[in-house]
């Protein structure tokens, strides 16, 4: 055995080692939450880093002797930047929708084509190829154009709304390239979706409009001057990622309660009234187009509002007290399995961290999206051929026009209930 291949050997055993260590090192994944948490030095670098916003008004004689000059009492103009920010994030939610939903319908068409027209090889390759390469140009966009785009944007609006002063979050460029990328990752059939970039998306809306003038772009208008201080528009970008999640989940109660429980730091009697006429503007908008864009590819009537929901489970069936049992066990195991995924993910996340230098450095990242999504792609094309086919009555199929997918059913009708009889399909 020659000396290199032995130097070979140890290297990757130093590599694999140091990495298991990182892995299972005490103290990268959860803290007991009854210890409380010192900061390293490179931690506190990193605080030290960002700025804190001062919600309060200056008291200073000229803020009173503008105050004293404006309107009191009024709040109309404050309602309607409210339903102009939801309509506004419904109707941009929608189109998004439309184009993650015509980006997903011809891969997936196209891939279905190539297995029943051409070999299985072929459809792998082309749908690989395809997903690596819009999850390479939504990786390149946040790089090169926008890094503030880069990931769901969540943690970032939360951050503002809690008093930090994250730069560049609601720009004109990060909102252009969050809804590029998101279209271009969601539609390429990754395991992801466009719920957190909504949400971010809303509070860019909501900052943008509130505001009337833009850095980026250079402009300014007399519009709204009003609310250009910190407190009304820490309100409106509140108000933002309330229409995002409404306009996500087609839910504007969800929306509100999400704002109150989870990222508003400041709360107001009367802004809880505005967020929710928020939330239901951009959920009028939302639906108001769908049925629009049904009534023109003749699968409805204009102004009918569909009961669909984001992850709506219509079953109804009966049940006894026993079965109380086996979902507690169910319960269980999935708390169980949520605490491992909460571990690795952290314990991962910080082995990321290690190997930036590595792997997180320039047009690496792009690489390193596009072999993800390939990699994905291939376990979803190879797996089912380790199984047989299973027959079934049922098949889901996408709309004409790239308007989502339906269910098409044995006797030819679509929706749930419409199984007919027969040999079923075989898939």
């Amino acid at each position: 055995m020659s000396s290199n291949s032995v130097g070979t050997r140890s290297k990757s055993y130093l590599i694999l080692r140091w990495l298991w260590r990182t892995l299972t090192r005490r103290g990268i994944g959860v803290e007991n939450a009854r210890v409380n948490h010192h900061f390293t030095p490179e931690e506190r670098a990193k605080l030290e880093m960002v700025e804190s916003i001062d919600y309060l008004p200056p008291n200073s004689a000229v803020y009173r002797r503008w105050l004293e000059k404006q309107p009191h009492r009024r709040a109309w103009d404050r309602w309607f930047m409210m339903g102009s920010i939801g309509v506004v994030t419904g109707v941009i939610a929608y189109l998004l929708y439309v184009f993650i939903s015509v980006l997903a319908s011809s891969k997936l068409n196209a891939t279905r084509w190539l297995i029943l027209r051409a070999d299985m090889f072929v459809a792998w390759i082309f749908n690989a190829t395809v997903t690596a390469a819009m999850a390479a140009a939504g990786s390149y966009l946040c790089l090169t154009y926008a890094p503030a785009a880069i990931g769901s944007g969540v943690p970032e609006v939360m951050a503002y709304l809690n008093g930090c002063q994250v730069p560049k979050i609601f720009n004109i460029a990060t909102l252009a390239v969050k809804l590029a990328s998101c279209a271009l990752v969601v539609g390429s059939g990754l395991p992801v979706g466009p719920e957190g970039p909504l949400l971010h998306i809303g509070a860019a809306i909501g900052s943008a409009l509130s505001q009337g003038h833009s850095t980026s772009l250079g402009f300014t208008t007399n519009l709204f001057r009003r609310f250009r201080n910190p407190k009304d528009k820490r309100d409106f970008v509140t108000a933002g990622v309330s229409v995002g999640v409404a306009a996500a989940f087609n839910a504007p109660i969800g929306g509100l309660l999400f704002a109150f429980e989870e990222v508003a730091s400041f709360w107001q009697h009367s802004l809880g009234w505005q967020l929710f006429f928020a939330c239901m503007c951009a959920a009028l908008a939302l639906n108001l187009l769908k049925s629009t864009g049904r009534a023109l590819m003749k699968k409805g009537t204009f102004g009918w509002f569909d009961k669909d929901l984001a992850f709506e489970v219509d079953l109804a069936f009966s049940s006894h007290v026993l079965a109380v049992l086996p979902a507690a066990v169910i319960g269980l195991m999935a708390g169980l399995l949520a605490v491992l995924f909460t571990v690795a993910n952290t314990r991962m996340a910080r082995l990321r961290n290690h190997l930036h230098p590595v792997l997180r450095v320039g047009r690496r990242r792009v690489v390193e999206a596009a072999v993800l999504a390939a990699l994905y792609v291939t376990g979803c094309m190879m797996l089912p051929l380790f199984f047989p086919c299973t027959r079934t009555e049922c098949v889901i199929l996408s709309v004409e026009g790239g308007m989502g997918s339906e269910m098409q059913c044995q006797s030819g009708l679509p929706g749930r209930g419409s199984i007919g009889g027969g040999g079923g399909i075989e898939g």
